[in-house]
Formats: structure tokens, C-alpha cells, sequence
């Protein structure tokens, strides 16, 4: 019942002062999400937030690119700014820890606890979320109702963020520290159950 009451508040004010790490997927998914499909929460209440939120800018190079298609509603545009946002800082945040990192052993300590720790989890927790509802984005044209297409759109956005933040951190680190990482081949397979010649939105630049 308190997150019911609270969550209208919390997704007003909850993002002022974004902390980009990968807490906010978190929330997405275990609170956010099921809260909003219970309760009918109006598309002005996101159209007012997006007037104060703007998408992080990364002016370094990216060997990756995401091409879902543009959300296509304030709702969408939200979550769309968020999940970028979060995950831009937290790549951000690895780079410069993993480049002012003075040794070896500590860039294989900065690899485990971004990519295979954190990383790796969000992308399992969000496949839990996506293949136990069926939520993949092949569905997102087969459902005639808009709470499980917004729904599916946004759980999508996160599924290819965090590949893309997979794959980005690998490429820096691979030629530092080698080892067995995922291709973008087997992120799909092994946790989405799915082909990338069906379904993938990341291509590379």
C-alpha cells in the first residue's frame, strides 16, 4: 500500500539530482514499472518532468549504437532520458576510474566489479523481468493494449542500454585484460533466449 500511495511523488521527484549508477534500473524494474500499470498515472505528470530533465551528452567515442525506435509518448521520453542518463554516467564513471587505474590487478578489480558484477546482473535481473512476461520486443505490435506496450518499450530500453554498456566497457578493456567476455551474440542468447538476426537493436559504428 506505500508504494501505491508513494509512487506518483516519487517519480516527481525522485530523478532532480540523478546518481548515475545502476540503482535507478533497479527501481525501474522492482518499483516503477508494476506501480505504474496498477494505477493510472496521467502522461502530464511526465510531460511536466521532462521540462526540467535533458539527456547526459558524451562527446568521446562510441564503437556501438542503439537504434530502438523514438518513444512516442512523455511517458516513453521519460524513462528514454533516464535509462540513458544512468547509464552514460555510469560508463563515464568506469572510464575514468579504469584510466587513472595504475596497475593490472586493479583494472581487473575495476572489470569484475563494473562489467561482471553490476553489468551482468541488470542485464539478468531485466531478462528475468522480459522472457518470464514475454515482454520481448517482438510482442511490443501484437498487443492492442498501451499499458503493456509502454511497458514493453521501456523494459526494451533497458535491455539495450545495458547491452550496449556491456559491450562499450569490453571494448576498453579487452586489450588491458583478457579474458572470456560476451559478444553480443551470446548476451542475447544466453540471457534473452533469443537470435541477434531477429530482434537486435545494437549496431556496430
Amino acid at each position: 500500500m506505500i508504494l501505491r500511495l508513494s509512487i506518483k511523488n516519487y517519480i516527481l521527484v525522485n530523478y532532480q539530482n540523478i546518481i548515475m549508477d545502476l540503482s535507478c534500473i533497479s527501481n525501474i524494474l522492482n518499483l516503477e514499472l508494476p506501480t505504474l500499470l496498477r494505477e493510472n498515472i496521467k502522461n502530464e505528470i511526465f510531460k511536466v518532468k521532462l521540462l526540467k530533465l535533458s539527456k547526459t551528452q558524451w562527446e568521446g567515442y562510441y564503437k556501438f549504437s542503439i537504434s530502438l525506435p523514438k518513444p512516442y509518448s512523455d511517458k516513453l521520453k521519460y524513462y528514454d532520458i533516464i535509462i540513458s542518463n544512468c547509464v552514460t554516467g555510469f560508463y563515464k564513471e568506469f572510464l575514468l576510474n579504469f584510466n587513472n587505474s595504475e596497475s593490472i590487478e586493479h583494472r581487473k578489480f575495476l572489470i569484475d566489479k563494473y562489467l561482471d558484477r553490476e553489468v551482468i546482473q541488470k542485464i539478468k535481473d531485466t531478462a528475468k523481468v522480459i522472457t518470464e512476461k514475454d515482454l520481448h520486443w517482438s510482442n511490443h505490435s501484437n498487443t492492442s493494449f498501451q499499458n503493456q506496450r509502454e511497458e514493453i518499450f521501456i523494459l526494451n530500453s533497458i535491455k539495450y542500454n545495458l547491452i550496449w554498456l556491456y559491450l562499450e566497457i569490453k571494448e576498453i578493456a579487452i586489450n588491458t585484460v583478457p579474458k572470456d567476455y560476451q559478444d553480443l551474440e551470446l548476451l542475447h542468447a544466453e540471457h534473452f533466449f533469443e537470435y541477434i538476426t531477429n530482434c537486435s537493436f545494437i549496431t556496430e559504428n
